[in-house]
Parts: C-alpha cells; structure tokens; sequence
C-alpha cells in the first residue's frame, strides 16, 4: 500500500519533532514521545494521509507500518506455538521452588496472591502452593521472617548485624505496641523482653 498524499505536510517545529523522533527510533531509543510517534506514523499510512518524503524514510529503515496485532492476524496456522499462561505459571513455579528470585517471579507472586484474595486462583494451583508453603499473605512472608530472627536468636546468633537489627525493630515494635502478643511470649522466653 503506497500512501496518498491528500495535505501538505506541516513546515517548522512539527518536522523538526518528526525528525527527532525519527532519529531517536532509528538509534533504537524509546521514549513515551517516539511510541507516540510510531502510532501516528502508521495510523497516517493506514489512513494513506503519511507523505510521500516520510515513508520513504521510514521505508529505508525498514519501519514496520503494521503493529505487533497485524502481524499476530497474518500469522501462519503452522506457527511454532508460543508459551501459553499455564507453561509460564509451570516455569515459575519451579523456579520459585528452586528459591530464584527475579522481577519475573515477583510479579508471579503477587498475580497468585491477587488472585488468592479475589478468589480466582483455581484449586489446583492452590493446593500446590499450600504444598510449597507458599506465602499467600504478605504478612505470613514478614511473619516467616521474623520467626527464622528468633530462631537463629534462640540457637545464639545473637551478634549478627541482622540479628541485632532484628533485636532493635522488635524492642521498637514492642514500645510502639505494634508487635503482636505471640512475639512478646516469645522475646520474653529468650530473656529479650522481662
């Protein structure tokens, strides 16, 4: 599809952005600013309003005038199929097993946790988690946390930064009466608290 050229295209400040931009996408740089672009570049190849000189350029850097859901609808039906939800939630899953840690397996966290509390996590999912001790609330993981503190306070790391830090959130949470009364049973059994 070649565009028609039905208004001369503006003169000044809108060519100098139009030339920013195409400089910044060529150099591969992605601002808010340059995604706009891009959508208005192919909205005014679609519409056939994108000028003569412009998709020529866009052309010769190989710009691609179909987004991402053009290409998914032409799509072979012999395509290599792509990981579906279920294969990500399966990789996920072992990887939080394996104790690995990334941006990724955060996010899986928190999209198991939402769904928990909405209660759309299905009851196969659940069981397994509840099978891992996953930690459904965010409160139980800071809650797991301080126990294994008091643990290895119990076992005599008590000279630790950590522990000590521990020792100190703990005496403050007490003095603010933030700290729940199980813990003050416990800080009292280890001689922290009398």
């Amino acid at each position: 599809m070649t565009p028609i050229q039905t208004k001369e295209p503006a003169k000044g400040k809108i060519s100098e952005i139009w030339e920013r931009n195409f400089e910044q996408y060529r150099k591969g740089k992605r601002s808010y600013a340059v995604y706009n672009w891009i959508t208005i570049n192919r909205k005014q190849y679609q519409a056939g309003t994108l000028s003569e000189e412009k998709y020529e350029k866009l052309k010769g850097i190989k710009f691609r005038f179909e987004g991402k859901r053009k290409k998914e609808e032409k799509r072979q039906p012999t395509a290599a199929p792509r990981k579906n939800k279920v294969d990500e939630w399966e990789i996920n899953f072992e990887l939080y097993q394996k104790g690995e840690r990334n941006d990724a397996i955060s996010s899986w966290i928190a999209d198991n946790r939402k769904e928990f509390r909405t209660g759309k996590l299905i009851e196969e999912k659940y069981k397994r988690l509840l099978g891992i001790n996953f930690p459904f609330d965010f409160w139980q993981l800071k809650d797991d946390a301080w126990d294994k503190q008091f643990e290895a306070w119990k076992m005599g790391e008590k000279r630790s930064k950590a522990a000590q830090q521990w020792k100190q959130r703990s005496l403050k949470q007490y003095s603010e009466d933030k700290l729940p009364v199980d813990k003050i049973l416990k800080l009292r059994e280890v001689g922290i608290l009398k």
